[in-house]
C-alpha cells in the first residue's frame, strides 16, 4: 500500500496487520473489529483493500485513514462458510470470491471504489 511503503497481512486475530517495509519486524499498527480470522485480502488501490473472513463476509477497509468501511458481499447467507479467495477483474470493477459452499460469487465495487477514492482526497494523512 502507498507506493510500496506498507505491507498489509491477513490475520487469524480478528485484525489487518500493518507493517512498513523498512521495519518488518514489528507492525506499526492494526486494523481491528472484523469478526473471525481474516483468510484473505485483496488490494483496490493505494488506500483500499477488501478482506475475505471466516465469518463468510467479504468488506471494504480502507488504509489511512485506517477503518473498516461496509460490506460488500457474502457468501451462504444462512451458514457462514469461510471467504478463501479474491480476484480482482481486469477492468477492476468485479470481485470474484470463492468459499467453501463451493460456489464462486461475483460483486461490482465500482461505487465503493469511487466513494472511497473520493474521501481519501478529502484527507490529507502524512505517511
Amino acid at each position: 500500500m502507498r507506493d510500496g511503503k506498507y505491507i498489509i497481512c491477513p490475520s487469524s486475530e480478528s485484525s489487518v496487520v500493518i507493517f512498513k517495509r523498512d521495519n518488518i519486524e514489528t507492525y506499526c499498527d492494526r486494523i481491528q473489529g472484523i469478526p473471525g480470522s481474516v483468510d484473505c485480502l485483496l488490494k483496490l488501490n493505494d488506500n483500499t483493500f477488501l478482506t475475505g473472513s471466516e465469518d463468510g463476509f467479504v468488506r471494504g477497509l480502507s488504509f489511512k485513514p485506517n477503518k473498516i468501511g461496509q460490506t460488500i458481499g457474502q457468501h451462504e447467507e444462512d451458514e457462514n462458510f469461510p471467504i478463501e479467495s479474491l480476484s480482482l477483474s481486469h477492468c477492476g470493477n468485479i470481485v470474484a470470491s470463492t468459499s467453501h459452499d463451493n460456489s464462486i460469487k461475483f460483486y461490482d465495487v465500482s461505487e465503493f471504489v469511487k466513494k472511497r477514492l473520493n474521501d481519501s482526497s478529502q484527507v490529507k494523512e502524512e505517511d
